[in-house]
């Protein structure tokens, strides 16, 4: 159940009207009895951006990063 209640809307379409009432809606539908909450990203159009660039600030030397010569191999 913890699952849904942290659920977080982000991405320029998450600003859609009325998007957080039809998923819990649907969510409902499939049988979810537990808590729902939806939050909306401060910055939902940059989230997925800035969240990327957080993780990159904090891993700089990750052995996980790919460079762009790797990527196209």
């Amino acid at each position: 159940g913890k699952l849904y209640q942290h659920i977080l809307l982000s991405g320029g379409c998450s600003k859609i009207k009325g998007l957080k009432e039809r998923l819990i809606s649907e969510l409902k539908k499939l049988g979810v009895q537990c808590d729902i909450n939806i939050f909306m990203a401060e910055d939902p159009e940059n989230s997925a951006w800035n969240g990327e660039a957080l993780l990159c600030r904090c891993y700089p030397e990750s052995e996980q990063w790919l460079t762009k010569e790797e990527y196209n191999e």
